[in-house]
């Protein structure tokens, strides 16, 4: 989802030469306002582009505001809880009774080395 929506968004991206001293490669994408960046070059610039979209991305998913759709791709974030922690301890605590349920071997049944 987060992959296919950056690539969506990377094929979107217009590069311009700025006058910005060391980093004249601006790089941006009009249908994601704020988000843009500059490099030394064209692939600085765009790395950097793929830096801010992650951020972008991530502080707008924790604040709640939605994300727009770029190329056919969307990221949606659901408004209902998803209990992912309770999930996996379930299946750590079924897990952890299956091992109890196995007989415990009895030691006296088993010949041992070493001193006495």
């Amino acid at each position: 989802m987060f992959t296919e929506y950056i690539q969506a968004a990377l094929e979107k991206v217009q590069y311009k030469v700025i006058d910005n001293g060391d980093e004249p490669y601006f790089a941006d994408v009009p249908e994601l306002d704020g988000v843009w960046a500059t490099g030394h070059t064209v692939e600085d610039a765009r790395r950097n582009f793929i830096e801010a979209l992650e951020e972008w991305i991530a502080a707008r998913l924790q604040w709640g505001l939605l994300i727009p759709p770029i190329g056919g791709q969307t990221i949606e974030v659901s408004k209902e809880p998803v209990p992912v922690v309770q999930a996996r301890y379930s299946q750590i605590q079924r897990s952890s009774l299956r091992r109890h349920r196995q007989p415990v071997p009895n030691p006296s049944h088993h010949k041992s080395s070493g001193c006495i």
